[in-house]
């Protein structure tokens, strides 16, 4: 997780995340978002060497992502397919928690008041 902060990567994109992961995301302002399909398609496009494992790809592809209607949308290259998935919600409260920054950040805001 910190290597992930320090980096600055604003957003983690997975099949699944163990429940730790997930609130510990919340707590550090690091979004998550869970798109199955998304790595189904990515092992099917990309298929692994056994003898030449490429660890780092450059696909392409693009994902938006429209929290409010909890929905992705994948561009899968230039010229390849394009599809849509409903995710899960992100509620307002946990929204609110990683635009003020995380937990401790948003608990000093609510101690303030």
């Amino acid at each position: 997780m910190l290597t992930i902060l320090a980096k600055k990567i604003p957003l983690v994109v997975s099949g699944s995340f163990a429940n730790i992961f997930s609130r510990n995301s919340i707590n550090n302002a690091l979004m998550g978002l869970e798109v199955p399909r998304l790595v189904e398609r990515l092992r099917e496009a990309f298929k692994a060497d056994p003898g030449n494992p490429v660890l780092t790809r450059r696909t392409g592809w693009s994902l938006v992502w429209d929290v409010r209607r909890s929905n992705v949308t994948v561009t899968e290259g230039p010229d390849g397919a394009l599809w849509s998935q409903k995710v899960g919600e992100l509620p307002l409260n946990v929204q609110e928690i990683i635009a003020r920054g995380g937990l401790e950040k948003w608990i000093k805001s609510q101690i303030s008041l």
